[in-house]
């Protein structure tokens, strides 16, 4: 533990950036101990500022491993573009697009993606969730209407797909799933079978396409 007081703190904080004063963080102590060169009559105080530097970059850097090293639990907000493509027999494809806001989080399995839907999708007052992981994604709706839909490629889940008038079963047989995505947004696509009541019903593609706002 390095214990400093407010005049320590300060003085160490004008020797590391006497020019700058920029806010004071464990990179610019790492620079200032590794790169700066400096002059001191004292000896005796020169060793002190070193162990100053030492101790109090190492205890800055071992609390940002802490809370953001990973990542995990940071949540960005985003642009988020969906692209959806609906095929039935017989028929010409839908499609549909929409852009909105939204919300990007770290988690310790994936990630989350999280919107509200709007008129365009007929879904107004519905919260998508997306939860992405390495081997499964799933969507979660919630508000105007509750279903989840799991995506595992190769394999068929089905769930119930509750509506005003009733409930449906829905089954969800995936193709792909593929994914690539990082703190600055990324793309997800998905593609996969529906079936409603145990017949096929459409081939579909979901396309997602996320932007961190600047």
């Amino acid at each position: 533990k390095c214990l400093l007081g407010k005049k320590d703190f300060f003085a160490l904080r004008c020797f590391a950036a006497p020019n700058h004063r920029e806010a004071f963080d464990s990179v610019s102590v790492i620079i200032a101990l590794r790169q700066k060169k400096y002059h001191s009559k004292n000896r005796e105080k020169r060793g002190k500022e070193e162990n100053l530097l030492v101790c109090l970059s190492g205890a800055l850097y071992n609390e940002e491993r802490k809370t953001n090293g990973s990542g995990i639990g940071m949540k960005y907000e985003v642009w988020i573009t969906v692209r959806g493509e609906q095929h039935y027999a017989g028929a010409d494809p839908d499609r549909t697009e929409l852009t909105v806001p939204g919300t990007l989080e770290k988690t310790e399995s994936g990630w989350l993606l999280t919107y509200q839907e709007t008129e365009a999708t007929g879904l107004e007052g519905t919260c998508t969730a997306l939860r992405i992981g390495p081997e499964r994604t799933i969507l979660r709706r919630s508000g105007s209407l509750s279903s989840e839909m799991v995506f595992e490629t190769g394999k068929l889940h089905t769930s119930l797909y509750e509506l005003p008038y009733g409930a449906l079963t829905i089954g969800i047989r995936t193709e792909s799933v593929r994914h690539r995505l990082s703190e600055q947004g990324g793309v997800l696509e998905i593609r996969y079978h529906m079936e409603v009541e145990r017949r096929l019903s459409s081939r579909n593609c979901l396309k997602i396409q996320i932007k961190r706002k600047k």
